[in-house]
């Protein structure tokens, strides 16, 4: 055996290592990329079910008990029975709420959460809930399979100096190959008087080790892409979700001050009898008047965004404050990921059958040299190079699809 068929075998090998290591590395990125999506829509399960939990189960109920509270307190100054009696009913009120808390672990359970004077601090309460949550770091893993998937692209971008470096050497090995010698490599060694079959083998030897490592990268991209999609999409659901619920308890909130105001004007008028004035109605009226400013406090309290200082995480941060200018940034972003994941997909398709018909030109090319009728060999080596013609439409077609 010559030195070049035994130069073309040792390539042939090394070229097959290196993308069987590469496929390997490219698996692993792919299951990083796969586990750290499953991590986030885990998180932004979790985000969303204390969310929900906060805002919708437990502050409603803490928001009522501060209410009672805030009449409680304006209506023990007046000095009528009436209000005093009104009072009480709202201080018995509230503390049937918070006992029936008590040993638990909520908004009324304790004085934990109580706001100096009246309200209860409902973000920091979310924060202690996030806090207990099992940390999860899709990001981390993300960021691992990236890593994992540039080591891939490197290996297998290797083949390719690797391959002009053995085509500098076959170039210098063949002036002193024997004719005689007989090819065992991926593509057939020619006769060095068949220049025209020199050109073929060396052409196809080319293209199938050129694709392969772009095939291999440009599924990569497609996969990565894909996870990217998932996590944006998933993104803006949990802040649409997590903003609706936030909302819906500052609305809470506004109506709660609005009613409050309303029963009191109400009262008011109703106090005007034809008899004459209603004094202990009119006192109530002028109590639940004056409670209108300490409700809007605390419910502007209660219903105040998230700091870190509360303890909340950033993402569940982010997830409240979201607005639809971010989900139209977000959801573009999307897109941008779901055309990026098309495109690799494409240009994956386009490489893989570009694979295949030099795959097919290599076995007409073996073919032609086995033959032993020149004439039919010209033939197959014709069909060969149509064969490989066939590239370059494809090559077009992924530049421009």
């Amino acid at each position: 055996m010559s030195r070049s068929n035994l130069l073309q075998a040792a390539v042939t090998v090394l070229v097959a290592l290196l993308l069987v290591i590469a496929a390997l590395l490219y698996s692993q990125a792919s299951g990083d990329w796969q586990t750290g999506v499953r991590q986030h829509l885990q998180r932004s399960a979790a985000v969303l079910e204390h969310v929900r939990h906060v805002y919708a189960d437990e502050a409603p109920a803490a928001m009522q008990v501060s209410v009672a509270e805030a009449r409680a307190r304006h209506l023990g100054t007046a000095a009528g029975s009436q209000a005093a009696v009104e009072a009480e009913a709202e201080n018995q009120f509230a503390w049937h709420q918070r006992q029936a808390h008590a040993g638990g672990a909520t908004l009324l359970a304790g004085d934990r959460y109580r706001l100096d004077g009246l309200g209860y601090d409902v973000p920091r309460r979310l924060g202690d809930l996030r806090a207990s949550a099992p940390r999860v770091d899709p990001e981390g893993t993300f960021s691992d399979g990236d890593a994992t998937g540039r080591l891939a692209t490197w290996i297998s971008f290797l083949t390719i100096p690797l391959v002009v470096v053995y085509l500098v050497a076959q170039l210098f090995l063949r002036r002193r190959a024997d004719s005689s010698d007989r090819d065992v490599g991926l593509a057939p060694e020619p006769d060095v008087t068949r220049r025209f079959g020199v050109t073929l083998a060396v052409g196809v030897w080319i293209v199938l080790n050129v694709v392969a490592p772009f095939y291999a990268h440009q599924q990569a991209q497609e996969q990565r892409a894909q996870a990217l999609a998932a996590i944006r999409i998933d993104r803006i659901e949990t802040s649409i979700l997590a903003g609706q619920t936030l909302s819906a308890f500052r609305t809470e909130g506004r109506r709660t001050v609005l009613a409050l105001e309303s029963r009191a004007a109400a009262r008011q008028y109703a106090a005007l009898g034809a008899d004459g004035e209603d004094w202990a109605q009119t006192e109530i009226a002028a109590a639940d008047a004056a409670a209108v400013g300490t409700v809007t406090d605390v419910v502007a309290r209660m219903t105040r965004s998230p700091a870190q200082a509360d303890g909340v995480d950033p993402v569940t941060r982010a997830a409240l404050a979201g607005a639809p200018g971010d989900w139209q940034a977000q959801l573009a972003g999307q897109l941008a990921e779901v055309d990026r994941a098309e495109r690799a997909g494409q240009w994956a398709n386009v490489l893989g059958l570009a694979g295949l018909l030099a795959g097919l030109a290599a076995t007409l090319a073996a073919l032609a040299e086995a033959t032993g009728q020149a004439g039919r060999a010209v033939w197959i080596r014709r069909a060969a190079i149509a064969v490989l013609s066939g590239l370059a439409p494809l090559i077009v077609l992924g530049l421009f699809s």
